[in-house]
């Protein structure tokens, strides 16, 4: 059998893999997914950690130390749940409620004291863009960056 992680390295895969795993019992894949992004390597542990000695114990032993609090689902985790359950929700009080909670639990809105919302203006909500303008050519670009760079260099030394 050919070993893809050196025997470090796996072993504490094989632990994330198991705590992954407490937390989603129902799906390895989930689990397998959580640790490794890499697709072959996501196939190779389902196929080979879900009945390895080493995961198994680590899972008893997760279990046995935390309890039911063990499969409890990251907040990331349980905040997608909740965002998916208001998408595929049927009416529109139950997509409002669902998308309130998942605002506050991601830190979206908070809630003050005696009932007031306060909303934070300050949370990033997408991606940060960079709009970089289009030359019309190669050569004008590079004139232009040239350009810039001298004219930097000269105000800086």
């Amino acid at each position: 059998m050919f070993e893809i992680y050196d025997a470090q390295t796996e072993k504490l895969l094989k632990k994330l893999f198991a705590a992954a795993w407490v937390r989603n019992p129902d799906n390895a894949w989930d689990a397998a997914r959580e640790i490794e992004q890499d697709h072959g390597r996501q196939m190779y542990i389902i196929n080979l950690w879900q009945d390895d000695a080493d995961v198994l114990a680590e899972k008893t032993r997760l279990l046995a130390h935390f309890g039911p609090a063990a499969k409890v689902p990251d907040k990331q985790t349980f905040a997608a749940e909740v965002y998916q359950a208001g998408r595929d929700a049927k009416n529109n009080s139950e997509k409002l409620a669902n998308f309130k909670f998942f605002a506050e639990l991601m830190g979206y809105v908070e809630t003050g004291r005696g009932g007031g919302v306060n909303v934070n203006v300050n949370q990033v909500l997408g991606a940060k863009i960079m709009a970089v303008p289009v030359a019309a050519s190669e050569t004008q670009w590079e004139a232009q960056a040239r350009a810039h760079s001298e004219k930097l260099m000269a105000k800086h030394g």
